[in-house]
């Protein structure tokens, strides 16, 4: 019976010491990947927050149809997202879209695109949601999500499960530093949008 309190409390400690989200490196197979998204035509390659401090941060996406997963080809990406310290610092006051850190970038003809950038911070006032955002003309909707699994508790992955305009990357550690992720992006009733 002695044992009972000690077996209590060592569960106890073991579950308040979190020592925080896991990573597993990047495997071999998702580092030719890597390359290969890197090697990806300027147009398709987007680079962001290159002067700002944070974590590296390394998306290899490839844009698809919702209905049908046809590759979507040549499509404008407009991406945004809070700095490491979960501020947009907008250039209109309230419009995140204006977000200090910010960018287009054209999917390739395999409907590809490279995105290097930071780990977006958690707001400061609310933990567990990171994440980016890709504004996709020609969409219906146009706004889609992209959230980091290590960093979505269990209500967060159960609310973007249900969502059409949200995806959960599992980030691996990249080498040199950093995360990766790579991720199939489902644009709902895509239309090629006209060009302005």
């Amino acid at each position: 019976m002695k044992k009972l309190p000690f077996i209590l409390s060592v569960l106890i400690l073991a579950f308040a010491c979190d020592s925080g989200p896991e990573f597993q490196d990047a495997t071999r197979s998702e580092l030719l990947l890597l390359n290969k998204f890197q090697d990806l035509p300027g147009y398709a390659t987007l680079k962001l927050a290159e002067e700002k401090p944070g974590i590296p941060l390394y998306l290899c996406l490839t844009l698809v149809t919702g209905k049908d997963s046809l590759i979507i080809p040549r499509s404008e990406v407009i991406v945004y997202h809070a700095d490491s310290s979960g501020v947009y610092n907008e250039s209109i006051r309230g419009v995140e879209s204006t977000a200090e850190i910010s960018g287009k970038v054209r999917s390739d003809d395999l409907g590809r695109i490279y995105i290097e950038t930071i780990l977006p911070g958690d707001y400061p006032d609310r933990n567990d949601n990171r994440h980016i955002h890709l504004l996709i003309p020609g969409g219906n909707p146009e706004a889609y999500d992209i959230h980091f699994y290590q960093f979505t508790d269990f209500f967060g992955r159960e609310f973007i499960r249900g969502s059409g305009q949200h995806f959960t990357i599992k980030l691996r550690n990249a080498p040199g530093g950093g995360f990766v992720g790579f991720r199939k992006i489902s644009v709902q009733e895509y239309k090629r949008a006209r060009a302005s």
